[in-house]
């Protein structure tokens, strides 16, 4: 009798022992722990006490996020509801789970699931977590995801997969992790509601400029933030800087940003050539201008805005020439070069009254000159000199063809006149 007591109590020891020593990874093929994620403060599944010791492949391309059934994920409207499908490269025994979290890591929106046979839900620490349910050769889970209801910025789904070789043990296991980062839909995250911010964002010292939100979308109300600490729809600024406004309708947000300029003073700047009585003044000028104001030194002045133009001068001597450049805010600036005219015919400043075209320019063969209007006109082509190597006379309305195979390559300058109009320029023949 004693014999068969002892040998019932080492049978059942014997058992107690076999079930203590049985891998206790074999208990989560159910459905994996919580917060085994590979997430912000949260570990993986080769943790102590599920896969230990296995190894880790992070940022993984062997798992698959996509929105159902097989789209790429990247951007969210809130309050939508969709459909993901997490998918590992299959292995004999597969498992997952997956969470989404903020920017400030809390749990962003909230799962949904689609089947109770294949996926599980767990809540833990404020976090939800969907996994899989019976660990087999399965290798590709659906189920759904609520949106937050307003644009919270983009949120970052965390993904742990485990390819486990199935010897029921906890070694020789693969745990892969990757995230998924989705931004919220383009217009705020809401549909078509956009802001944008109007008005002048260049100003002169000390004047002020408004800027509105414009508003795109929503229904209802709008509240506004700008980042002056201003609620209305428009604010006056008159300083330069960046400003920023923060647009709420509903559930919908969305924000925009301009920098305001002061406005510099433009730099004058100008470059003269001059042969015989005449110069070919080319306006350099940079920044914004209002006006351009031109003194010739012989008592003449004019405000010429053209980039290119001429002048002729009367009689010989020594001129200075002076560029006053003006933007809107009366901001000026000067420059001047003096010039030394040899010989004077009475011509004075060429006006620019005529419309005319000279093409191609630059010129290679045949030049063809057209004028506006319906009187006749004199085209004149000039040397560097000052000599006149080309000489023409056309109508009005009527296409000139003048040919320059005669002219050595280089710059030239041409005059058109039409009755006491005229204009000029330079010619470059090739």
């Amino acid at each position: 009798m004693k014999l068969r007591l002892l040998s019932i109590i080492v049978l059942s020891a014997t058992i107690m022992a076999l079930f203590y020593d049985m891998p206790t990874a074999h208990s989560n093929a159910a459905q994996p722990p919580a917060g085994r994620t590979g997430a912000p403060s949260e570990g993986t599944c080769n943790a102590a006490g599920c896969h230990s010791g296995s190894s880790v492949v992070a940022s993984s391309n062997e798992i698959l996020f996509k929105e159902a059934p097989n789209l790429d994920y990247t951007e969210y409207t809130p309050g939508d509801t969709v459909n993901l499908t997490v998918n590992i490269t299959a292995s004999s025994k597969n498992g997952f789970e997956i969470t989404c979290l903020d920017t400030a890591d809390n749990m962003a929106g909230t799962f949904i699931l689609t089947s109770t046979s294949t996926t599980t839900l767990q809540t833990s620490g404020g976090r939800q977590y969907v996994g899989h349910k019976n660990a087999s050769g399965t290798n590709a889970w659906v189920f759904k995801w609520a949106a937050p209801a307003t644009n919270i910025g983009p949120v970052t789904f965390y993904i742990a997969a485990n390819k486990a070789n199935g010897n029921n043990a906890s070694s020789g296991d693969v745990i892969h992790t990757q995230s998924f980062t989705v931004q919220p839909a383009s217009g705020g995250g809401c549909g078509s509601f956009d802001v944008s911010i109007n008005g002048n964002t260049s100003i002169c010292p000390g004047i002020s400029t408004t800027l509105s939100a414009d508003v795109v979308g929503g229904s209802g109300s709008n509240s506004y933030l700008w980042s002056t600490g201003g609620s209305n729809a428009s604010i006056a600024v008159n300083t330069a800087g960046s400003y920023s406004v923060t647009v709420t309708n509903g559930g919908c947000v969305d924000s925009a940003r301009v920098s305001v300029t002061t406005a510099a003073p433009p730099i004058a700047a100008f470059d003269v050539t001059v042969f015989g009585d005449t110069v070919y003044i080319s306006n350099n000028s940079t920044g914004t201008i209002e006006t351009s104001t031109w003194s010739f030194g012989d008592g003449n002045s004019d405000v010429i805005d053209d980039g290119e133009f001429a002048y002729g001068y009367a009689d010989t001597g020594t001129y200075t020439i002076t560029l006053t450049t003006t933007n809107a805010c009366g901001g000026t600036s000067t420059a001047d070069t003096t010039i030394t005219i040899a010989s004077g015919t009475g011509i004075m400043q060429v006006a620019h009254t005529i419309e005319a075209s000279i093409f191609p320019n630059p010129v290679q063969g045949t030049m063809m000159v057209n004028v506006a209007g319906n009187t006749s006109f004199e085209m004149t082509v000039f040397d560097l000199n000052g000599r006149i190597v080309k000489q023409a006379n056309g109508q009005a309305g009527q296409t000139l063809a003048i040919d320059s195979k005669d002219l050595n390559k280089g710059l030239y300058f041409y005059k058109v006149v039409s009755g006491n109009k005229s204009t000029s320029g330079k010619l470059l023949v090739n």
